[in-house]
């Protein structure tokens, strides 16, 4: 198993992040949802996160927890789909 260096942990807060704007959300609305203030939240995801802290922050804009693991290797699909942060109906974007 390889060490997490800052690199990849930098990598990982990057993918939390578009997470969280892909589902329609800032991280102060997340923040807010957990009950946290946004430069706590912001400094979490910029640190080590808890599985139990990515599961809060996955109910919090309605995805699944392994969503923040996905593949590296894994292609943008011609579609992409991200939440109403008022509804929360999904709304399809194309990339052209």
């Amino acid at each position: 198993m390889q060490p997490i260096t800052f690199q990849k942990l930098t990598h990982y807060s990057m993918i939390i992040s578009k997470i969280i704007r892909e589902h329609g959300f800032t991280i102060e609305q997340v923040a807010e949802k957990m009950g946290l203030k946004r430069g706590s939240l912001a400094n979490i995801i910029g640190g080590n996160p808890t599985v139990d802290t990515l599961q809060k922050i996955a109910d919090a804009i309605g995805c699944k927890r392994s969503d923040f693991f996905a593949d590296e290797t894994e292609q943008p699909s011609e579609q992409s789909a991200m939440r109403c942060p008022h509804c929360g109906h999904e709304i399809k974007v194309e990339i052209r």
